[in-house]
Parts: structure tokens; C-alpha cells; sequence
């Protein structure tokens, strides 16, 4: 199935039909407790939780529940920040016949849901490859359902990929992760920043081995600093390297954008009317700025 308007693709359409089927699969709870109870229980978590992102701790996303509250809240707005700066600063590596991406972090299917959206949406006719790298594996399912949704007329492919940067014998084994056109990294930093010490061996890997004219989509939160040490890893890239020094096309530390127009938080039905009390979809505009930064391998 596949969720267009007169608009183009609805994020909000997509994890509805994600939504509907993961709620079948919600196990019943005990202690006479219902579904939606818990769903609601999970969406307070959930707040609570990125409170304690910075010292390191990850909500617990092998519980399903969680997983349901995560897609509900956060995958639509997600999806859209990462459309919007495709279309305005990377159109143009959608250009070629096949375009390999690269999503770290990206589990929970938001890259390939904003890569798909804006294919669709800007009728770009390149064979997609994305291979998405998460931790949690428990996401597989997930993602799966958010591509079998999101299928259409134009070559598509993803898989997904165990990867722990703090581990390297997670991710040596990988030779498709390097020889990519984009890497994508949304929300993704700010998870690993309070690991900088076991981190830091990934990403001086990663600049050296990323092919010439890559680039790099960072997105984060504006709350932390962990796009700092993101530029500072590239500027020590830069200052060792003897040629393909990474350049910074555009970046904001308080970036605005807003959601397409036909993505009404509404589209999620059933799901919006019980829970919009609990928590509101995230969506975009100038009460929600983001980081972003974006670097070209030359």
C-alpha cells in the first residue's frame, strides 16, 4: 500500500498503517490494565526518559509498548526534517541511477521514510539503497512494515544491520557501510556523545574510509552539545588528513523548518483521538528547532 494525497506522501498515513498493526501485536497486559492504558503509561515514559539521554541512559526499547509510543510520537516530524533538508541542500545526489545510503541509528525507518518522501515527491527515479545501522535490532520489525508501506514504481531496497559503534567488531564486518553517497545521522549523536572515548574510533574510521564526494546529514536536538563534538571530530579529521578534507556545505544550531502541508497529525485516526491527551504528535515549526549539519567528503 501506498499513502499519497493530492499533496504527496503522508508520514502520518504511513505510521498509521505501521500503528494498526503493531497494536495487534501489543501483548494483552496484566493486572486488568488495557492497551491503551499502557500506551499511555509508555508516552509519559517516554518524556521522561530523553531527560536522562545526556548521562547515557536509553529508553527501553525492547519493550513494545515503548516501541508503539516512539512511532506514534516522534517518527512523522522525524521523516519531514530530514525531507525538508534533502530537498533544500542534497537534492542533487538523488541525480544519479543509484544512490546507496548509509542511516546510523536509523531503526526506527525515519531516514527512509524522509528519503522516500522526498523521492516521491520530487519524482526521482534513482535505484535506492539503504542499509540501516541500529543498535537495538529489536526495530527490524518496524522498519519492515515501514517499507512494505512505502512501496512504489521506483527501485527501492534496505536492509537492516546490528551495529554498536562503541563495539568495532560490530561494524568492521560491515564493507557496504563505507561506499554509500549519504550518510544519515539523525538523533543519532546525541545517543552516543556521553561514549565519546568509545565512540570516537567509529567516526575517525569513518572519515577516512567514506569515498570521495559523500556527504554527511547530521540532525540533533537543540538542547545538547552534541553536534559540537561532532564538528570537533571533523575538524581533527581535517587537520591530519593530506587531501579529502570534509567541508561544511550548511548547518544551524537553531534551525526551523515546517512539516508539508498535507501531514495532519489527525491522519493517525483512532490512535490520535485516544492519545492526543496523553502526548501530542511531535510535528515542526518555530517552537521545535533542530541542529543540523551537512559536510561533503572533496
Amino acid at each position: 500500500m501506498y499513502y499519497v494525497n493530492d499533496a504527496g506522501l503522508s508520514c502520518f498515513l504511513v505510521i498509521k498503517a505501521v500503528l494498526d498493526e503493531l497494536y495487534e501485536k501489543l501483548p494483552v497486559p496484566r493486572h486488568g490494565k488495557t492497551k491503551d492504558e499502557i500506551i499511555q503509561e509508555k508516552l509519559v515514559e517516554l518524556r521522561k526518559d530523553y531527560d536522562y539521554l545526556p548521562m547515557g541512559k536509553l529508553p527501553d526499547y525492547t519493550d513494545l509498548y515503548k516501541r508503539f509510543a516512539y512511532l506514534y510520537c516522534y517518527v512523522p516530524a522525524h521523516a519531514n526534517i530530514l525531507y525538508r533538508l534533502i530537498d533544500w541542500k542534497l537534492g542533487n545526489v538523488f541525480n544519479e541511477n543509484e544512490v546507496k545510503v548509509s542511516c546510523f541509528g536509523g531503526g526506527p525507518g525515519s531516514d527512509l521514510l524522509g528519503i522516500v518522501k522526498f523521492m516521491v515527491e520530487r519524482n526521482k527515479s534513482a535505484k535506492l539503497r539503504c542499509n540501516m545501522y541500529d543498535k537495538e535490532e529489536i526495530w527490524c520489525n518496524s522498519l519492515r512494515s515501514i517499507c512494505k508501506n512505502t512501496k512504489k514504481s521506483f527501485s527501492a531496497s534496505s536492509s537492516f544491520n546490528p551495529l554498536d559503534i562503541t563495539i568495532p567488531d560490530t561494524w568492521v564486518k560491515y564493507s557496504a557501510l563505507w561506499d554509500v553517497d549519504l550518510f544519515t545521522m539523525s538523533y543519532f549523536v546525541s545517543e552516543v556523545c556521553p561514549m565519546r572515548k568509545q565512540s570516537e574510533i567509529f567516526f575517525t574510521t569513518l572519515f577516512e574510509r567514506a569515498k570521495k564526494g559523500s556527504h554527511f546529514l547530521l540532525v540533533d536536538n537543540c538542547s545538547g552539545k552534541s553536534h559540537y563534538w561532532f564538528d570537533s571530530l571533523i575538524e581533527n579529521h581535517n587537520e591530519w588528513a593530506s587531501n579529502n578534507f570534509l567541508e561544511l556545505l550548511g548547518g544551524s544550531d537553531n534551525q526551523i523548518c515546517t512539516m508539508t502541508y498535507n501531514e495532519q497529525r489527525t491522519d493517525l485516526g483512532l490512535f490520535y483521538e485516544k492519545f492526543k491527551d496523553t502526548s501530542m504528535p511531535k510535528t515542526l515549526g518555530k517552537e521545535k528547532p533542530f541542529v543540523y549539519r551537512i559536510y561533503r567528503k572533496n
